[in-house]
């Protein structure tokens, strides 16, 4: 099952080659985002609300600093409302959902399961925005979902 995930991310990403550095990028975040699981797993830390403000908290610090550099505007007030919802929805909402699944379920399988945001992401991105994707990235996709579903089947 972990095969077919990654051939499926393989393959999900080979339809982006000309945007290489913002795939190694991608990669590096998911690196960070992978430690950060096995580490709050390793230090047996409870995934609760405090937890996650202090690290949007320094977060929000630590990306300031190339946002600062890099001369950007602030949020104009038609903005704010949407930006309120991608902090909330998405994100927060998001990130605590992946801390509560850290305490029921080992880190490898909760990162293997996330591994599904490409597909979601490209599926959306046909679906609302028009991207189209090649024969390579539908089969990412199958790929991908298969693979999900064979770990899911293993799991219960």
């Amino acid at each position: 099952s972990v095969s077919l995930i990654l051939f499926g991310i393989f393959l999900l990403k080979q339809i982006e080659t000309q945007y290489s550095v913002g795939l190694y990028l991608a990669l590096l975040a998911g690196l960070g985002y992978s430690l950060y699981l096995f580490l709050l797993k390793l230090f047996n830390k409870s995934a609760n609300i405090d937890l996650l403000l202090l690290i949007f908290f320094f977060g929000s610090i630590f990306l300031s600093v190339p946002w600062v550099q890099s001369g950007s505007p602030l949020p104009t007030l038609n903005q704010v409302p949407s930006l309120i919802w991608l902090i909330l929805v998405p994100t927060i909402f998001g990130f605590y959902c992946t801390n509560k699944a850290i305490e029921k379920a080992p880190a490898g399988v909760v990162q293997i399961v996330e591994t599904s945001d490409p597909v979601f992401a490209s599926l959306l991105g046909f679906i609302i925005l028009g991207h189209n994707l090649e024969m390579g990235g539908w089969l990412g996709c199958v790929f991908v979902l298969c693979g999900l579903l064979l770990l899911a089947k293993h799991q219960s």
